[in-house]
């Protein structure tokens, strides 16, 4: 009666999930089932000394089952399998929901592989010669040879391994096995058993594997101490714990030794990478496993579309590698990245052949869907607009604008004299209308070939006038109207004449036939969102760094719409300033009247714990125009010197060796000239600071300064390098070590080069300040360290500190008047290279 309990309490599941069938999973286990019938079939053996016999048959979805019993008549049914919606996770859900038009199914990568694990962990473990035995081991030793010789000796023989690694064999005594290998073990069986007996073979296998406990803890489906086989490996422990849970890490699981030593697995190399996962457990393990770092959903034309947690890859490219690459139908302008930013979804569009959109940092949570060209390319054409019969159109049967026009039917009104096709091309991604005149088409005075994916759109008789864009661009443009243009559309391909920032758009919606006018006014009202007023033409204001870099503000244009690009006022729209790196809270921030740069650090939340504020990147647009200006007026100087070297080179007299050996120097001078033209162009505007490394003492400092408009800071993490740069022999990065001076880190790099200017060294401090010989040697100087007085200072025994840069200028073999221009010029450089870099490794 047991088994029947279990029976009806099933059949009270029949109908569960199923009106949403295909939907759900089926979750019956017919193994749990067929446990609860052996129970039940050995208590009524015990009772009526006769087995009742159970026959299950599957039907589809349901399974029919049969059972004699010896007391009671034949039972006969169905038992359907309950039906239950597959559980998402919480990242799952989350990233599913990003892209609702897709409908994703994507779930998170690599979590099924501790089901497949679990079903293979009862199976046989077969070891082989290079297995190490230890405690608890059961060994089996066959002979076989001369029955004389081997009378001694049993042909099987089995024993185990005891806990000092010993174990115990007839006529040969206690061998120490822990720590060998069955074939070394075998070995020295041999050479023992050799001494007595002749003729003779043996073998060795393992039977019984030792066990022994290993504890899981962290993100796992049911932490606590699990038993394996010395055998096992992380993978086969974490599956007896019930696999790591979706919130657990599958790239940062931590496996502690008794010894204190730590490893660290990433089982992506095992998933992704098929690089085996050796590491074997041992007694008193502990693996831990750390939460979920970052994720990113990757789905579309993709080899393995899935929800991947991100280690080492930062870049959209590099996801796209982790998911296999793209499939041969990828869509190559067809990419979207979806993401959450300030409390709002949104979508960056890109193509695979812009390497600077595949470099694009991505972001937790991010979701990058890339689309198939079979979800782009139909072979058919639309038509639209003022026409009969809109619709989809194949190809193949209308290969020409003239035979589609002989089915669409033009109405009464419409217009004769204009018509657009819209075509994008596939390769490039581009759109381009070409117009065209419907009546001399219906004439046969021409004739347009259709492509897959081109839209016809037809107007009224009344004619619908272009965009015009004006104003702060190269030239003005007349741009043709088509059915959803947007102001992002028109401007795609336009050229301004100043910074995106300091631009903004006024658009005036055209007006069109007065014969529509209800209907307009209706169409105009939902494009502009209800700004028109009766009577009135409609204007909207949108800046261009919000629409062009933001996203925001983009509109559908009317035709006739005229666009005047001019410059914002100083006082026009709200004042930023931008804070990134080690601060809590990152991002562009409004400017207040009389905003400190403490204000903003405590706007911002303050330094994370990795901040170094001694090294913080201070970028001031002012500063940047005015230090371009000088770099302008010292190379237009140095330009001029050139010329007038190169005219006095004709007027010398002297050999012709002389003259040519004088023009290859100049030669080289135009050529550094260049470089220093290039070079010159990096990391300008930074004003360096002394930011003390408590947030409170920057109050009162004299490097609490007054935010401006558009200033930008950068809160470095610690560097725990020094940069070494100009005539080295390596120029490199070397690790930072306290208390080591100038002196040192030269050594490291091999010391300077023939060319140096070794008296004008000089070393640039983390926040952009410069300490050269002049400013620090000193003779009158005292200084007290490891309890001796010190008189004097020398430049190379300065103790550097983290960020410090090393500059090693080259000897400037130039005119006397021209070396301080020159020496400011490639000072200038070297410390935007400087500040540069430690941006870009911090």
């Amino acid at each position: 009666m047991f088994f029947l309990g279990v029976i009806f309490f099933l059949l009270s599941f029949l109908t569960y999930g199923q009106e949403e069938k295909g939907k759900y999973a089926p979750i019956f286990d017919l193994n749990k089932y067929e446990e609860m019938y052996k129970t039940y079939r050995e208590t009524q053996y015990k009772t009526h000394k006769k087995y009742p016999k159970l026959e299950l048959k599957s039907e589809g979805e349901k399974y029919k089952y049969t059972l004699d019993h010896p007391i009671e008549p034949k039972t006969e049914g169905y038992i359907t399998a309950v039906l239950r919606k597959p559980k998402l996770s919480y990242i799952e859900g989350k990233i599913n929901s990003i892209y609702k038009e897709k409908n994703l199914k994507l779930k998170q990568f690599g979590y099924d592989l501790f089901e497949n694990v679990g079903k293979t962990l009862s199976a046989p473990i077969p070891v082989g010669d290079n297995y190490v035995l230890g405690p608890g081991d059961e060994i089996i030793i066959y002979f076989w040879g001369d029955p004389v010789d081997l009378l001694g000796l049993e042909s099987e023989y089995r024993t185990y391994v005891d806990r000092e690694g010993k174990i115990f064999i007839p006529h040969v005594g206690v061998i120490y096995a822990w720590g060998k290998t069955v074939r070394e073990l075998r070995q020295e069986l041999e050479k023992l058993l050799s001494r007595k007996f002749r003729n003779f073979s043996i073998d060795i296998s393992v039977g019984k594997l030792r066990v022994f406990p290993v504890y899981v803890s962290g993100f796992v489906t049911n932490p606590g101490m699990v038993l394996v086989p010395s055998t096992y490996t992380v993978v086969e422990a974490l599956a007896l714990a019930g696999g790591v849970s979706k919130n657990g890490s599958l790239r940062n699981i931590v496996l502690r030794r008794r010894n204190g030593e730590e490893i660290v697995i990433d089982l992506y190399n095992l998933l992704i990478k098929g690089l085996p996962i050796n590491v074997k457990l041992m007694d008193g393990d502990v693996i831990y496993v750390n939460k979920i770092g970052k994720t990113i959903g990757i789905a579309g034309s993709v080899k393995r579309p899935a929800i991947y947690e991100l280690k080492d890859e930062k870049t959209i490219q590099e996801v796209i590698s982790l998911a296999g690459g793209t499939t041969f139908s990828t869509y190559t302008y067809g990419v979207k990245l979806f993401r959450f930013e300030n409390n709002t979804l949104k979508v960056y569009n890109g193509n695979l052949n812009d390497s600077n959109f595949l470099k694009t940092e991505v972001k937790d949570g991010d979701l990058i869907y890339i689309e198939e060209l079979k979800d782009i390319i139909k072979n058919y054409v639309e038509v639209k607009g003022h026409i009969g019969y809109t619709g989809k159109y194949s190809v193949d049967e209308y290969p020409t604008l003239s035979q589609l026009l002989n089915v669409v039917e033009l109405l009464p009104d419409t217009n004769l004299y204009y018509g657009e096709i819209i075509r994008k091309d596939l390769s490039t991604g581009k759109t381009k209308v070409i117009n065209f005149v419907p009546k001399e088409i219906i004439e046969g005075k021409k004739d347009i070939n259709l492509k897959p994916f081109d839209t016809i759109v037809f107007f009224p008789e009344w004619l619908y006038t272009p965009i015009t864009v004006s104003g702060e661009v190269e030239k003005p443009v007349l741009i043709p109207h088509y059915p959803d243009i947007t102001l992002l559309d028109a401007l795609r391909e336009v050229k301004f004449t100043d910074k995106l920032r300091n631009l903004k758009a006024i658009v005036v919606f055209g007006q069109k036939s007065p014969k529509k006018e209800e209907l307009l006014k209706e169409e105009i009202v939902k494009e502009t969102e209800k700004l028109i007023k009766k009577g009135e033409k409609v204007s909207r204001i949108v800046y261009l760094y919000d629409l062009l870099v933001k996203g925001e503000g983009n509109i559908k244009l009317t035709p006739g719409t005229k666009i005047l690009i001019k410059k914002t006022s100083p006082t026009e729209k709200d004042k930023s300033v931008t804070i990134l790196g080690e601060v809590k809270k990152p991002g562009v921030y409004k400017l207040k009247e009389g905003m400190t740069l403490y204000d903003l650090i405590v706007m911002s939340g303050g330094y994370t714990e990795r901040a170094y504020p001694k090294a913080l990147i201070f970028i001031r647009e002012r500063v940047k125009k005015m230090q371009e200006e000088h770099l302008k007026t010292a190379l237009i100087a140095l330009q001029e010197g050139l010329l007038k070297s190169e005219e006095g080179i004709q007027a010398i007299g002297g050999t012709p060796q002389e003259k040519a050996l004088l023009q290859l120097t100049l030669q080289r001078q135009q050529r550094l000239l260049k470089i220093i033209q290039e070079k010159a162009k990096i990391g300008l505007g930074r004003i360096a600071l002394d930011i003390p490394e408590k947030l409170e003492d920057l109050k009162n400092s004299p490097s609490n300064i007054t935010l401006e408009d558009g200033d930008f800071i950068y809160v470095p993490s610690k560097p725990n390098y020094i940069l070494v740069l100009g005539e080295v022999y390596n120029q490199i990065s070397l690790p930072y070590i306290k208390g080591k001076t100038l002196s040192y880190y030269l050594e490291q790099v091999g010391g300077t080069t023939p060319y140096a200017d070794v008296d004008n060294i000089y070393v640039i401090k983390a926040n952009g300040r410069v300490v050269s010989k002049q400013t620090y040697d000193s003779l009158f100087s005292f200084d007290w360290k490891d309890g001796k007085l010190y008189f004097g200072r020398d430049f190379m025994d300065m103790p550097l500190e983290e960020g410090d840069t090393i500059v090693v200028p080259p000897k400037l073999k130039v005119p006397i008047l021209w070396r301080p221009l020159i020496k400011d010029v490639v000072q200038i450089i070297f410390q935007s290279i400087s500040t540069a870099v430690l941006a870009k490794r911090l």
